[in-house]
């Protein structure tokens, strides 16, 4: 510092500096209130995330039910199908590589879904989805069948 005898140059030449300092620092606290605003919203968003995924997770597993009881019902159908022919549980259990406890959990299902389209006014026949699978080429029960009680798909 430049040495005066004069009080106002003395206090200008110390202010100056002082004010350089508070000036950054206003910046830097500029800085941090930005940041800080950032991380609230941000972090917010963050724990929204959780509650989002559990619903979506919900909504999925709901999806995913709906379809595989449509793919049950349509193969305790084509069971019905065979049924109607005159082939017995018994006999049908070897064919489609199952038990006949499986073979009964696919027809109960393809029962219980025509009692409710019977109520809705809804009603299907079982050989013609049948036929209409077997004419498409679609295998009703390929590529195996999972159900509560069989642990391990069974190739066909």
């Amino acid at each position: 510092m430049k040495r005066t005898t004069s009080r106002s140059e003395a206090r200008q030449a110390l202010f100056k500096p002082q004010a350089a300092a508070a000036e950054e620092r206003k910046r830097l606290e500029l800085a941090n209130v930005e940041d800080l605003t950032t991380f609230v919203v941000e972090s917010a968003k963050f724990d929204d995330v959780d509650e989002w995924e559990r619903d979506r997770l919900k909504r999925l597993r709901a999806d995913a039910e709906v379809r595989r009881q449509k793919h049950r019902v349509n193969a305790g159908r084509a069971l019905q199908a065979m049924r109607l022919r005159g082939e017995s549980i018994a006999s049908i259990a070897p064919q489609t590589g199952v038990s006949t406890v499986v073979v009964r959990g696919f027809l109960q299902a393809a029962a219980f879904d025509a009692s409710a389209g019977a109520l809705d006014g809804e009603v299907g026949s079982a050989e013609s989805t049948a036929a209409a699978s077997a004419t498409s080429g679609e295998s009703t029960l390929g590529g195996g069948v999972r159900t509560g009680r069989c642990r391990r798909p069974v190739e066909l």
